[in-house]
């Protein structure tokens, strides 16, 4: 655990303020886009009636959430590209300090800016997913107790069947960098039989990845399925239901289900992260 603390504060000196700022933005842009449905769902009832005013609500919330989400992918491309600069550095030194062979040194100063792209877009992408869980939870409930109740419960077996993903994942994930590792050295000798059977090894390291996210992918479906179609029986049965309100509900049972659908990708990252941190450790 110590490597990780060490090679993570690498990431973060000298520019914690900049990391800071960026997932501030970020938080605002996501508290923006959770009232999206619900403002859209009255310009739908107001349009209705012939009134437009809702409209001018739903437009002002999306370019507020425009003019952020502009902001922070201008801010963090600067952030993030001057952070990777400096750790790919401190990994060579590092690595040529403790003299590693120099396909073991290129690997890894390729595979420290697996370490950037996750505090790019892997953790933003969990940031986004625990906005939308709860945030969408929250404002089902509100609609109907019993959806929101489906949605909690969903999450057990999806549970699970990511912590089986998790496991899996891992193991895959050591064994594709084991060979991205010994790329260099399989490249530098131009034996075209050990060339081939290096690439065909990766190959083989990435099938086994997708079929593994394609198994968990099918079997997480088949209860979201079942979701969405208790959901749209429960929203369109109440005397008072509405276009507006229907298509808000079922907009926040999308949101719900879009965290949902991208913690196998979130975990399949994190485990790659791992294993990375622990070469580079």
């Amino acid at each position: 655990m110590e490597s990780s603390y060490r090679i993570y504060a690498r990431l973060v000196r000298g520019n914690g303020w900049r990391i800071t700022l960026t997932y501030a933005l970020l938080a605002i842009e996501l508290a923006l886009e959770l009232s999206r449905p619900w403002l859209w769902g009255l310009a739908i009832n107001a349009l209705l009636i012939a009134n437009i005013n809702g409209l001018y609500l739903a437009a002002g919330q999306h370019v507020l959430a425009v003019t952020f989400g502009t902001i922070r992918r201008r801010f963090d491309t600067r952030t993030f590209a001057r952070i990777y600069a400096r750790l790919a550095a401190d990994v060579v030194l590092d690595q040529h300090a403790r003299s590693a062979d120099i396909s073991y040194i290129a690997a890894r100063a390729r595979l420290s800016r697996e370490l950037v792209d996750f505090l790019e877009r892997d953790l933003y992408a969990l940031v986004q997913g625990a906005f939308y869980l709860i945030g969408a939870v929250t404002v089902i409930h509100s609609m109907d107790a019993s959806v929101s109740l489906a949605c909690v419960s969903l999450m057990l077996p999806v549970t699970l069947l990511n912590m089986r993903y998790a496991k899996l994942t891992l193991h895959l994930n050591r064994g594709l960098n084991d060979r991205i590792e010994k790329e260099v050295a399989s490249l530098v000798k131009a034996n075209a039989a050990r060339v081939q059977r290096h690439f065909l090894a990766l190959t083989r390291w990435r099938v086994r990845l997708s079929d593994a996210d394609a198994n968990n992918f099918l079997a997480t479906e088949i209860f979201i399925l079942a979701l969405i179609l208790f959901a749209l029986w429960r929203f369109t049965g109440t005397p008072a239901a509405d276009a507006g309100s229907i298509f808000a509900s079922m907009s926040y049972v999308g949101m719900f289900l879009a965290a949902l659908d991208n913690i196998p990708r979130l975990i399949e990252q994190t485990s790659k992260i791992r294993d990375v941190v622990r070469r580079l450790g």
